[in-house]
């Protein structure tokens, strides 16, 4: 700093000019004046413009705060549109799969019938498990509801038992007996031929040949209901003799002249045919002594006692 009188230099503490004796007390206390306004007003500055920042800093923390809450909703809302879209397109995917499920089980169903009563010697054809579980379940109900109305007195058959019980020991016995025979054609069918034949060739062929058998024991059950009796009777027992003998020889005789045979086919059939014969005996003696024999007893007043 100068002094105002001589201009010499001088320290701020300095209270007199070493040079010429002015008295600096005043200008030391106008400088250390300056200086404190200066300090205050830039203490004052800074605050200002730290509360301006904090301010600021803050309205954007809430800006900030409203767009990311903004955000989520939208996201949210677009999440939710999302999945509703996502929802309806599964839907839709699984609609147009059933109706093509459907269209070709209708298609199939056509080829079978007419693979059915028009070459049916064909040996090349296979039908997909639902096609041939739907016409056996088909085939089982209707049977099932003719029975039923042609005699209303079929529950007494089952005294302590109610009549849903009745229906489901029928259709157990009916299913097991075709599972049976199933069972014993494909063992046949492995320990005949040298060609390893599938069972889903097997159990194909099977329902296809054994339409006959289901349309032969309808007809039975109708004569039946229309009180033809006899005729009804024999009608039905050859309805069991095509299910349960007729059918399984052919399918054995059909590949014995397509497939290469371990042992002439006649010995699988006489195998076949035996086998049937002492499951017939084992498990149909109950059947027909406890269930047949009764209801023939209360029809026409005899029944097949004796006979097992």
């Amino acid at each position: 700093m100068k002094c105002p009188n001589c201009g010499q230099n001088y320290q701020q503490e300095d209270q007199c000019c070493g040079h010429c004796g002015y008295q600096l007390t005043r200008q030391n206390d106008h400088a250390t004046t300056s200086t404190t306004a200066s300090t205050m007003k830039e203490t004052q500055q800074y605050s200002t413009q730290t509360n301006d920042d904090n301010v600021e800093s803050r309205r954007d923390k809430e800006n900030f705060k409203r767009g990311t809450t903004s955000h989520q909703t939208k996201r949210k809302l677009s999440t939710l549109g999302e999945n509703d879209a996502h929802f309806e397109e599964i839907m839709k995917d699984k609609t147009a799969s059933f109706e093509h499920k459907m269209k070709d089980l209708k298609d199939e169903s056509k080829q079978f019938f007419n693979h059915v009563f028009k070459s049916s010697d064909q040996s090349d054809v296979i039908y997909s498990y639902r096609l041939l579980v739907t016409l056996m379940c088909a085939g089982l109900f209707l049977s099932t509801l003719l029975v039923i109305i042609l005699s209303s007195d079929i529950f007494l058959l089952f005294p302590e038992s109610s009549p849903f019980k009745a229906i489901f020991y029928m259709i157990v016995i009916i299913l097991g007996s075709l599972a049976l025979s199933v069972s014993i054609l494909y063992g046949i069918v492995k320990y005949t031929f040298t060609t390893a034949i599938e069972f889903h060739k097997v159990f194909s062929d099977y329902i296809a040949i054994n339409t006959f058998s289901v349309l032969a024991l309808m007809i039975g059950l109708v004569l039946g209901i229309l009180s033809i009796f006899k005729l009804a009777l024999i009608i039905m027992l050859l309805a069991f003799v095509l299910l349960y003998m007729v059918s399984p020889t052919y399918i054995l005789v059909k590949y014995s002249g397509v497939y290469p045979t371990k042992i002439a086919s006649i010995y699988g059939i006489i195998i076949y045919q035996f086998v049937m014969m002492v499951m017939v005996y084992l498990l149909g003696h109950m059947i027909i002594q406890q269930i047949i024999n009764d209801y023939l007893m209360k029809l026409f007043g005899s029944g097949f006692s004796g006979l097992l």
